[in-house]
């Protein structure tokens, strides 16, 4: 044999291993996915609750952008008020679906390009939820899914790394300290003394998953997206109301209906007083418009938040309920534009 041929069948080798090794790798990821989806996961396309195939003639889609409390943090995806909303309207004789478009600690940037990203969803009405991730100065620039470099190039979000990262730190403090890992009230020095070897094993995947995210951090074109969009004014909020006014345009161009609801325990807060003041002013007979949800779950917080900020069960149905009511409000009968 000669030896240009062995070149090209070692060099085939090679390469199998590592095609193999892809698949194998997508093989796990795909597992994780029907694995931990229902759980706090996200399908493959990366956002919680089944894939959505494409919209019927008469079917309504609702989209649902926001961080956390959106995304029904700690919970399973039929506790959240994205899915109670679905079930309800539903029960009104509406063909709907309902798509949990939301991620942890994302903010008005991020939602930005989630409702451009998803577009190809066909939604029709976009439900806006954020609290106050936003301070008075500056952008909170965290954009979960375009820092993701395989969902920038696929469209494809994995879930091993955060698979990986979760698996870390319950290796390395025990799960039933995973809660304090999270909010760094851990130890290591006596955690490495109490459980060596696993803390060794948690420690070295840390350190992998801190080389893959460094690695992505550098392909990130999107990072420096929230200094491009600041407004240059000096007033409390210009910036986040700056970014909300592009967000609320770009959704209107593409005829959707918006809109946007916080917390009920900030919605006297200077920054929603600032984001009604905008509606009002710039949106008027637009459709652009603010929920208030204030009236049945203003004065029982501690009944409907588990962790003093995120929705419970008993919560997220009292928000679906009245997101319900306040829909069939602004828009009678939920009939919508046919598309053409």
């Amino acid at each position: 044999m000669s030896i240009g041929k062995k070149v090209k069948i070692a060099l085939l080798i090679k390469l199998s291993i590592i095609v193999l090794f892809i698949f194998s790798i997508v093989g796990v990821d795909l597992y994780l996915h029907h694995h931990l989806g229902k759980q706090s996961g996200w399908n493959y396309r990366g956002y919680r609750g089944k894939v959505l195939g494409s919209k019927e003639k008469d079917e309504i889609r609702i989209a649902c952008f926001g961080s956390s409390s959106t995304l029904g943090y700690g919970l399973i995806v039929e506790l959240t008020w994205p899915y109670y909303l679905e079930r309800l309207l539903l029960n009104n004789n509406v063909r709907v679906s309902v798509a949990n478009l939301a991620a942890n600690t994302q903010g008005i940037i991020g939602v930005l390009h989630d409702a451009q990203n998803y577009l190809s969803l066909d939604y029709d009405v976009a439900l806006i939820h954020l609290g106050e991730s936003e301070g008075p100065v500056g952008l909170n620039n965290t954009d979960v899914r375009q820092s993701d470099f395989f969902f920038r190039l696929f469209g494809y979000r994995p879930i091993l790394q955060a698979y990986l990262f979760e698996k870390a730190k319950i290796l390395k403090y025990g799960v039933n300290n995973l809660e304090n890992a999270y909010m760094g009230r851990t130890n290591d020095a006596l955690a490495q003394k109490e459980r060596p070897l696993l803390f060794k094993i948690g420690a070295s995947i840390e350190h992998l998953n801190k080389l893959i995210a460094e690695t992505d951090k550098r392909l990130n074109k999107y990072e420096n997206e929230a200094k491009k969009m600041q407004s240059n004014k000096q007033e409390p909020y210009a910036d986040f109301l700056f970014a909300l006014k592009k967000t609320f345009d770009w959704l209107l161009d593409h005829n959707k209906k918006v809109f946007y609801f916080s917390e009920p325990y900030l919605y006297d807060s200077t920054q929603q007083k600032l984001v009604r003041s905008l509606i009002e002013k710039e949106y008027k007979g637009k459709n652009v418009f603010y929920l208030d949800v204030t009236r049945n779950l203003d004065n029982v917080k501690k009944d409907y938040v588990y962790d003093g900020s995120h929705y419970n069960e008993k919560g997220n149905f009292i928000i679906a309920s009245t997101l319900k009511e306040k829909l069939m409000e602004a828009i009678p009968g939920l009939r919508f534009q046919e598309r053409k």
